[in-house]
């Protein structure tokens, strides 16, 4: 043993194979990693790769896209990103790109459920909720967006997805429905493929998409579903995930011969650019 010649600083001799190191390093999450980096320089370099951040990158956010990495290092993007993850989350401001239905007459526009309350006491009974026009009750798709400025490219890092319905007063609440994310407007074609879908349907998708990527503009989100009594429902996603547009279907509502009442649909998460992303 004495006649092989060691890194400095580790018990890992020079003529180790770097396939085996790299295969090593893969397994590693991130503080192991960084504190790998600083064992020498042969380990800084490895350890800096992006085949070894590439993995790490895509396990904490599935659906971010390779063309949003525009920095070289991606253990950098994997640090902005963190950084990201760790900021105080609220609900990201929205607005509506289009509907497919008309609104009850009166002023029940999308935007209406929308409004982000100023209190978690705030009563949406005070105010106009969401409502479809007579006769629309079940397959209704509405496309929003993020309500921001748009000088630079805006995403979102949604952890969470909260619905609430009228808790009196209105005579068909929401029971359930399904949320997307894309990067890119929704193609219209695809809405009519996810009409009355169960949860069991949509767990079903969940699966084969993983595998056959039939529709790689949307990431399935979440089904969510309104119980008797209920007037509010919580998603907790298992990742953060990152959006630009959110395809909602309202599948049906308690009395879908009449029309659909949803007082407010909302995304917790964090807003941000992609030079947020991707600066050194």
């Amino acid at each position: 043993m004495s006649s092989l010649e060691f890194s400095h600083s580790s018990n890992i001799p020079s003529d180790f194979p770097q396939e085996l190191l790299l295969l090593i390093f893969s397994h590693l999450q991130y503080k192991d990693l960084v504190a790998c980096s600083l064992v020498n320089k042969r380990f800084y370099l490895i350890s800096n790769k992006n085949q070894i951040w590439t993995p790490l990158l895509y396990a904490q956010c599935p659906n971010l896209k390779q063309n949003f990495l525009r920095n070289p290092s991606h253990k950098k993007i994997f640090a902005n990103l963190h950084k990201l993850m760790a900021k105080e989350l609220g609900f990201i401001p929205l607005t509506t790109h289009s509907t497919d239905v008309p609104d009850y007459p009166g002023g029940y526009v999308p935007n209406n459920m929308l409004y982000i309350p100023n209190t978690d006491e705030e009563d949406y009974n005070y105010r106009n909720c969401y409502c479809t026009a007579s006769g629309y009750g079940s397959n209704v798709n509405l496309v929003l967006k993020l309500d921001v400025d748009q000088t630079k490219e805006m995403l979102f890092l949604a952890r969470k997805v909260k619905v609430e319905v009228p808790k009196y007063g209105y005579t068909a609440p929401l029971k359930d429905g399904l949320v997307f994310f894309s990067l890119n407007v929704p193609d219209k074609a695809y809405f009519p493929n996810f009409d009355d879908f169960s949860s069991s349907q949509f767990a079903s998708f969940v699966n084969h998409e993983k595998e056959e990527n039939l529709y790689p503009d949307l990431t399935p989100v979440c089904y969510f579903e309104l119980k008797s009594e209920e007037t509010e429902t919580n998603v907790s996603l298992d990742t953060f995930l990152v959006g630009k547009f959110i395809y909602l279907k309202l599948l049906k509502s308690v009395a879908p011969e009449i029309n659909i009442d949803v007082a407010f649909f909302g995304v917790n998460g964090v807003c941000f650019s992609l030079d947020e992303l991707n600066e050194n």
